[in-house]
């Protein structure tokens, strides 16, 4: 996610610098069997690091509630209260593990 740029030092020769956006480290607690299951998928969709999927796990969330956000708008069905207690099983877990490694691909 961080930004690329390329800055040209005559036609054959260029140089590249890759600049990260500044970061913040953000303590969350989890439920140990939650926890257990994000190593599980890290360790078999080849994530370098729990940060990296849950960073990626939580872009990808942003997304996909912008894109409900907008078909809703759309469609003139918004729901306005928040989703509580949502249970997330293995399956949906591994979902979003092919989903962010797609994109990660791309």
């Amino acid at each position: 996610m961080g930004a690329y740029h390329r800055r040209s030092v005559s036609r054959k020769d260029s140089i590249e610098i890759f600049v990260t956006p500044p970061s913040k480290v953000v303590s969350v607690k989890m439920d140990v069997e939650l926890l257990n299951k994000i190593d599980e998928v890290c360790r078999r969709r080849g994530f370098p690091s729990r940060s990296e999927f849950i960073r990626q796990a939580v872009i990808f969330y942003i997304e996909y509630l912008s894109r409900l956000e907008r078909e809703e708008l759309v469609s003139g069905t918004i729901e306005t209260e928040p989703i509580e207690d949502a249970e997330i099983g293995e399956e949906d877990i591994e979902d979003m593990a092919n989903e962010l490694a797609a994109l990660a691909n791309s």
